[in-house]
């Protein structure tokens, strides 16, 4: 769980202080809080400490194991990193996915791109004004 300290005392020995050890947070903020800064952060928090977190572990437990390629535990964490990239490069970003470049990057086809873009979208992890899925760029 991304813990993000909100703080107008800590100096910065005090931050980072909150920064360190077993029970540290992953992020301080200083006070007053700016709103655009709180909202990035708290983006930035959840994917990296929540979505990527979670890619990072499965794809160390992938090694560990020696999963194949083919089994169905490596294709939920390549979806995973999968769709925690197009929240990164798609939230709060004005272009719409071009499906076809995507699918050529990602090595997939159109239909699982926009089935990304969906869950993404239903999870209310990307803005639904991103794209109408019947209308993103082929």
């Amino acid at each position: 769980m991304p813990i993000i300290v909100i703080s107008g005392t800590l100096d910065i020995a005090g931050q980072l202080q909150a920064l360190q050890g077993p029970c540290s947070a992953a992020y301080a903020i200083e006070k007053p809080v700016d709103i655009a800064q709180l909202e990035q952060t708290v983006h930035k928090a959840l994917d990296e400490c929540g979505l990527g977190e979670a890619v990072q572990t499965l794809r160390s437990l992938e090694r560990a194991e020696l999963i194949e390629d083919g089994d169905r535990e490596r294709l939920f964490t390549e979806r995973l990193a999968r769709q925690l990239e197009l929240l990164r490069r798609f939230r709060g970003a004005g272009k719409k996915p071009n499906l076809s470049e995507l699918a050529g990057e990602f090595h997939v086809d159109r239909k699982t791109i926009r089935r990304d873009l969906r869950d993404l979208i239903q999870r209310g992890q990307l803005d639904s004004s991103i794209c109408s899925l019947g209308t993103v760029e082929e």
